[in-house]
């Protein structure tokens, strides 16, 4: 031994798979950030969501599988 530590010691490999987030809760991010964001849409790839739509959603408790269904264009509208 050289009196140092290994940069591996007390961490363990990473297994399993990461859990990815609903839409709900990618709206939640956007609702937090105040200002408008992107989600990750399992149907439509990376999208643009306004403010005021993300806020409308959550607030109304829309479910994820509504969510799923809509349309590209009802996550986005321009002021």
């Amino acid at each position: 031994m050289n009196g140092k530590i290994h940069s591996s010691v007390g961490f363990t490999k990473a297994e399993g798979t990461q859990r990815q987030l609903t839409i709900t809760e990618q709206l939640r991010q956007v609702v937090n950030s105040r200002t408008d964001g992107t989600i990750n849409h399992p149907r439509h790839g990376r999208i643009k969501v306004s403010l005021g739509i993300a806020r409308f959603c959550i607030d109304r408790n829309i479910t994820d599988e509504a969510l799923i269904d809509a349309r590209k264009m009802s996550f986005h509208h321009e002021n």
